[in-house]
């Protein structure tokens, strides 16, 4: 369901060929494991506006600890230990200037930060709508920037496939859906030519999916390889959905200190 954290095996995309995983390079099952939120189900438009998800029209609700990357200005260098405090490790900051950071933190560890006496400014570190330059070769699915001129931060409005809906295969949605046609049917005679689509040598100009796709984002909404730069994910490809955490590493954190004891076996 829409927020439910799941795991499934990466789909890879058809216009990153390169991207690790692939579409062919591995059975469906032996892929690697990832796990996102899931944001739209089949039937549901996504769309992101500055940095936020709209499901259907709707704000979806942030998850408690979703991240962002934020400039943080300040009268003073800072302790790395006032970024301990608000769980900002030190993978997770560094000096963007005088006096001045980029960070990720939750929307809780901002809330705290604006609190001290020497922090001037933070700000989250947003794409505007219509930059697809300062993504640093990030370009969003479907890696189309003339018809979709979109970015991490504003993004869409994008339709989930769901089994039974059909589309027209106009110019835009050939480039949506063309490696959910192609890919994911198991059509050997399924090609994608010139902008067309063909099956059995013949172009089509509609097709009604055969299954239910999701649309998956990462918590850590400035870090996540996820559906807004790979696609969607087919009900084929999903492992379960993940209902507690049975371990918690501080990569940054010393010998005794590397187990968040506080998550283990939590929901």
């Amino acid at each position: 369901k829409n927020g439910d954290v799941v795991v499934f095996n990466y789909p890879g995309c058809p216009s990153r060929p390169d991207s690790f995983g692939g579409y062919d390079a591995h059975p469906v099952d032996l892929r690697t494991n990832y796990i996102k939120r899931c944001i739209g189900i089949g039937g549901d438009q996504i769309e992101i506006r500055d940095g936020q998800a709209y499901v259907n029209g709707k704000k979806f609700d942030n998850p408690e600890n979703m991240q962002q990357t934020y400039l943080l200005e300040t009268n003073t260098a800072i302790n790395e230990k006032i970024f301990k405090k608000y769980d900002i490790n030190e993978s997770d900051y560094q000096v963007a200037g005088e006096n001045s950071y980029q960070i990720t933190a939750t929307a809780k560890a901002v809330e705290g930060l604006k609190t001290l006496d020497f922090v001037k400014n933070i700000k989250p570190i947003l794409f505007a709508k219509g930059d697809t330059l300062s993504s640093m070769g990030q370009e969003t699915f479907p890696q189309n920037n003339r018809l979709f001129p979109w970015n991490r931060d504003n993004y869409g409005p994008i339709t989930v496939p769901k089994e039974g809906m059909t589309v027209q295969l106009d110019e835009k949605n050939t480039a949506l859906y063309w490696g959910v046609i192609t890919t994911f049917v198991h059509n050997e005679n399924a090609k994608y030519e010139n902008g067309k689509i063909y099956v059995d040598g013949k172009q089509i100009t509609s097709y009604t999916f055969k299954q239910n796709y999701y649309f998956m984002m990462g918590d850590n909404r400035h870090g996540s390889d996820d559906s807004r730069f790979w696609g969607f994910v087919p009900e084929d490809h999903i492992v379960g959905k993940a209902v507690f955490i049975w371990m918690s590493i501080d990569a940054d954190g010393s010998f005794l200190n590397k187990i968040r004891w506080s998550r283990l076996f939590s929901i």
